[in-house]
């Protein structure tokens, strides 16, 4: 994977349940399904699937009217695996980068 500024979000479009087809700054664009990501006290209103269609890009990165938001990084990281990754998966691949990529 390619940690680089070009991780940023350039657009992102609800598809439907917890679905979004997110495009990154360098013209990927990926589609994927963050209902795992649907829990704890930030993430609890996107539960109401209108309320996840609010997703917007805001400071190259995707976020909802209440504040919470993903990482653009670990949103690249989710899009090219094809799925969302446990914390643990997560943090494996960010440690397994070259120092300067972190």
């Amino acid at each position: 994977m390619n940690y680089s500024p070009s991780n940023k979000i350039s657009s992102v479009k609800a598809l439907g349940d917890y679905r979004l087809q997110v495009t990154f700054l360098d013209g990927n664009s990926y589609p994927i399904d963050l209902e795992p990501t649907i829990y704890g006290e930030a993430f609890e209103p996107l539960k109401d699937k209108s309320y996840f269609s609010q997703v917007k890009v805001d400071y190259r990165t995707i976020c909802w009217p209440n504040g919470a938001d993903i990482a653009p990084d670990t949103l690249r990281l989710w899009c090219e695996a094809g799925r969302v990754l446990s914390e643990a998966e997560t943090e494996l691949q960010f440690e397994a980068l070259p120092s300067q990529a972190k």
